[in-house]
């Protein structure tokens, strides 16, 4: 079996039209399936040709990594073949931190938080009332599982983050916007009796409707 800097030679040939000799392909594939982990991928894994797109890392690096032991690798049943090789796109991400600049492609904007690193990032007291908006609905937000813990946890694309700014804030968020410390919002909000928004029983502390608020706060 070739040596992966041999492969790696062909996968780097001019054009992505170039065949490459079926017995290194051949090889290539088993020395990957060899590689792989024996529980299914998690829904939050993808094929490399995806999250080479997604993630803009090439597609060498990705097979190095699955090679040498860094990217963990998953087997996709209802797949054969290259296609099914999965990883997960956390994995990925972790590992991108580690790659030089010259294995990264140009990567696209989007990037994908937790709902709770974000309720931290507006300014929560309690994160989890985040989280809480996004799992009940009142928020967009995609359920992925951390293939670290194999939880299940929430997560905002810029997307979602932007769906959030339209409808909701946080005096943290208010407060930036106005150039003003966070009591001096938190004291016009209490004044005027503002609460936070509520679905129901449930109370979501610390975000509330930004039609709500604007006015008090006069900061539009």
């Amino acid at each position: 079996m070739k040596s992966f800097a041999i492969q790696n030679a062909y996968l780097k040939t001019a054009k992505v039209l170039n065949r490459w000799r079926r017995a290194d392909a051949t090889a290539l594939r088993e020395t990957l399936t060899s590689r792989l982990r024996e529980e299914q991928a998690s829904q939050n894994a993808d094929t490399l040709l995806m999250i080479r797109r997604a993630l803009g890392v090439r597609l060498t690096a990705l097979i190095a990594a699955i090679q040498d032991g860094r990217l963990a690798a998953f087997p996709q049943d209802d797949q054969e073949g290259f296609h099914a090789i999965r990883v997960d796109r956390m994995d990925v991400e972790v590992l991108i931190k580690s790659l030089p600049p010259d294995v990264l492609i140009d990567r696209p904007e989007t990037k994908v938080i937790s709902a709770s690193v974000f309720g931290k990032q507006i300014g929560l007291v309690e994160p989890k009332y985040m989280v809480r908006l996004v799992a009940t609905g009142h928020s967009p937000g995609t359920e992925i599982t951390n293939s670290v813990t194999k939880r299940k946890q929430w997560s905002l694309t810029e997307d979602d983050i932007a769906a959030f700014h339209k409808r909701f804030t946080t005096t943290a968020l208010l407060a930036r916007k106005a150039g003003v410390h966070r009591r001096t919002i938190t004291s016009q909000v209490q004044h005027h009796g503002t609460k936070p928004f509520s679905a129901g029983d449930e109370v979501f502390e610390g975000i509330y409707l930004l039609s709500d608020v604007l006015e008090t706060t006069k900061t539009n």
